[in-house]
């Protein structure tokens, strides 16, 4: 065998190779989707946002209008909750107030022929829903990490999370809060 010969058997096998190590190595987490339970045939609490901000830790610039828009989202699909100006004095009346944060952690481990990158992302929510004499707490709490693999710093990707990845991490969180909320006043006699 020439060098020739041999220099193309390498090519060849160096790319076959980057197609199984990219295909294989790649573990990109199935993300379950956190649904609301949607129990009440009614609405049981008349909520109006009160405090509305970011933690100690907000990595990813999350923004308090997203949140918002999420939670109305989320809490009206309940069928359990109702914004204040909806339905003046027909529930029982709740401020809630909000806290979120996020972290972001990426990390590369290795050297040349061989990195293993960990993107990491964790996202918390708290809701507070305030009554006269009363403060009910609930919490939820998501994440997500991606995990690759590089040769060579050629073959294959560093780990990098996607804005629809990131997308239902957050939402699975408000859902989370939620659901616990839900069980929390349904089961509680108004």
């Amino acid at each position: 065998m020439n060098k020739k010969s041999l220099k193309r058997a390498c090519i060849v096998g160096a790319i076959a190779l980057s197609s199984v190590l990219s295909g294989c190595l790649q573990t990109y987490n199935s993300l379950p989707n956190t649904q609301i339970k949607q129990t009440c045939s009614a609405p049981i609490v008349t909520y109006e946002f009160g405090f509305l901000g970011e933690g100690d830790h907000n990595d990813l610039k999350i923004s308090s209008s997203h949140i918002q828009g999420n939670l109305e989202k989320s809490l009206a699909q309940s069928g359990c909750f109702i914004p204040l100006q909806s339905n003046i004095n027909a529930h029982k009346y709740y401020r809630l107030d909000i806290v979120y944060g996020s972290i972001n952690n990426k990390s590369a481990q290795g050297g040349f022929f061989h990195t293993k990158t960990n993107d990491l992302f964790v996202f918390e929510i708290q809701l507070a829903f305030k009554g006269i004499g009363e403060t009910r707490i609930f919490q939820g709490k998501s994440s997500l990490e991606n995990i690759n693999q590089q040769y060579l710093k050629i073959f294959g990707q560093p780990a990098n999370l996607n804005n629809n990845q990131i997308k239902i991490t957050l939402q699975n969180a408000i859902n989370s809060a939620i659901n616990e909320a839900i069980y929390n006043f349904s089961n509680s006699k108004q």
